[in-house]
């Protein structure tokens, strides 16, 4: 089980963050264009990235911890996403 203080901001900016990357994903993947993959994974990059800046900004500095999981659930997302559309058929 969980011991300590549990932060229910983070989880559910957590959550609110997965459900906005699953949802550009199935906009990019039903996406005419033949790019869609690296505008799926710019809105990744913005995602994540905009959510580091933000914690960082509201502690008026970067935190070691919070730069390690930003950076390891978005390079997660990243491989679900380059995973994702090596499955996509081009269009034509």
């Amino acid at each position: 089980m969980i011991e300590g203080p549990v932060h229910y901001e983070a989880l559910a900016e957590l959550a609110f963050l997965l459900m906005l990357l699953a949802a550009l994903l199935v906009l990019c993947w039903r996406s005419p264009l033949r790019n869609a993959d690296k505008l799926a994974q710019l809105g990744n990059l913005a995602c994540w990235g905009g959510s580091w800046l933000g914690w960082s900004v509201a502690n008026l500095a970067p935190w070691g911890d919070m730069t390690g999981l930003k950076l390891g659930w978005g390079l997660g997302c990243a491989a679900a996403i380059w995973i994702a559309f090596r499955f996509r058929r081009q269009p034509a």
